[in-house]
């Protein structure tokens, strides 16, 4: 315990925006490990789905890189022609004496960043594909059918005709039976005795009449009917183009693969923050540790080098010490000890 018992330093603060920036850069590269754990590529019969990411080529520094290297392996090459020296191992070591390692060619990965970027990538087979392209060439064919198609307006005016037409045939059809039967009303009033004009006459004559208009508005009902069958069917023709177009451009018969979705990272990263304050709190406390344990032993000493000066005086004969025994009792003490300070 040198100078007194003095402590070792209390151990610095870490550096938290040091750990920030390391804990970001860990995420990161969790963030990219999961992602490519997650995504792998998919190939199947029907076709494949995989799974790139962007990336940078520096081209400019590449090239720039393949001059240089050109550049030194031209003198690498010329040295020995130029600067040819006597090597001190011998003559057969002359040519390549002080012209040092051959360069190295760059590796143009060195020169690509990588790029957090995902793009999903899905194939056909190669025969579905040839299958789809022959489908899309077909609807180009059709497009001048469509285009003629959709220029004509819609023709509202011959959908209305036909309902007029159906309605009148109808009404045709059921004029006469109402006719008929209205003539037989009357005949069965005035031959059950009900006199024209009468109360019970115009009751049972109203009756006739609305069973009559119900009739007539079942046959309206069922012209409209016929006018709406007109205009699906005319809306169905005139769209029929398009459907066939987009089936083909779409390729609706071929049988395309299914493949799950991108999965996105969701593991946890290190924790380098967590792991720093706690490396810090870990050596707070061992430091404390130390220091009580210093100051304890530190009182210790003093303490026995209290209790120890008596004994000590009496040794170089200071008046006033006492006798020990070895029992450890003082045989006679005379007067008042006059201690001693000892530097511990």
């Amino acid at each position: 315990m040198g100078g007194g018992g003095k402590s070792s330093d209390a151990p610095d603060a870490p550096d938290y925006v040091q750990a920030a920036e390391q804990q970001g850069i860990e995420n990161r590269e969790t963030a990219r490990l999961n992602a490519l754990l997650n995504n792998p590529n998919y190939y199947t019969p029907w076709g494949s789905q995989t799974v790139t990411y962007g990336e940078t080529f520096d081209e400019s520094a590449y090239n720039q890189a393949v001059q240089d290297y050109q550049n030194a392996l031209n003198r690498y090459n010329n040295y020995s022609s130029n600067y040819q020296q006597t090597s001190p191992l011998g003559p057969s070591y002359g040519s390549s004496y002080g012209r040092g390692s051959r360069p190295v060619a760059p590796n143009r990965d060195d020169f690509i960043t990588q790029s957090d970027q995902a793009t999903v990538n899905i194939a056909l087979d190669p025969a579905d594909q040839q299958l789809l392209d022959a489908y899309r060439g077909l609807a180009l064919d059709k497009l001048p059918e469509l285009q003629q198609t959709l220029g004509t307006p819609f023709d509202f005016e011959s959908v209305t005709d036909l309902r007029d037409q159906t309605e009148a045939a109808l009404m045709d059809r059921l004029n006469p039976y109402l006719d008929r039967d209205i003539e037989d009303k009357r005949t069965q009033l005035l031959q059950a005795g009900f006199t024209p004009g009468s109360e019970a006459w115009t009751r049972e004559m109203d009756d006739f009449n609305r069973r009559s208009n119900d009739a007539r508005l079942a046959v309206i009902g069922q012209a409209g009917t016929e006018q709406d069958r007109a205009l699906a069917a005319a809306s169905y023709l005139r769209g029929l183009p398009l459907q066939e177009i987009n089936a083909l451009r779409t390729g609706g018969n071929i049988t395309q693969p299914s493949f799950p979705g991108f999965q996105g990272a969701s593991a946890a990263p290190v924790d380098i923050m967590g792991a720093t304050t706690n490396q810090y709190n870990a050596d707070i406390a061992q430091y404390n540790a130390d220091a009580q344990s210093q100051s304890g032993l530190f009182g210790g000493l003093t303490n026995l080098a209290s209790a120890a000066a008596p004994y000590v005086a009496s040794s170089f004969g200071m008046p006033g010490a006492g006798i020990w025994s070895p029992t450890g009792s003082a045989l006679s003490n005379a007067g008042p000890v006059q201690l001693t300070t000892f530097g511990f």
